[in-house]
């Protein structure tokens, strides 16, 4: 199922977005896709934030970087954003089903990880 996303014209704010800046790290949207769920008649949104690598960092220029969120409840669970414990790096957070499907680079690096047979 193909998913129209045109109409998306705001970056709606996701409850990842709100755990990630309730841990200190900055969060700026900066592209949000519609990823259709396989399991259901749900979609999910994804969205390209840009963040810094550590929550507060002291010089938040060299700390930038970019991270992919997801709306769906997996990645919520998976990826430690709204544990208790949080986030030390934004490096530990985990891509669920949605976001390694739609997201090219996040596929190619899953692919550089594989081992060779």
């Amino acid at each position: 199922m193909k998913v129209a996303s045109d109409h998306v014209q705001a970056h709606p704010e996701l409850d990842a977005s709100t755990a990630l800046q309730a841990k200190g790290f900055p969060v700026e949207p900066r592209e949000t896709r519609v990823c259709p769920s396989s399991s259901g008649d749900k979609a999910y949104y994804i969205q390209k934030v840009k963040t810094t690598t550590e929550p507060n960092p002291d010089d938040i220029v060299a700390a930038q970087t970019t991270a992919w969120l997801c709306s769906c409840p997996d990645f919520l669970y998976h990826s430690g954003v709204t544990n208790t414990n949080g986030l030390s790096s934004i490096e530990e957070l985990s891509a669920c089903k949605h976001i390694s499907a739609e997201v090219r680079e996040v596929k190619a690096q899953k692919d550089n990880n594989q081992t060779t047979l």
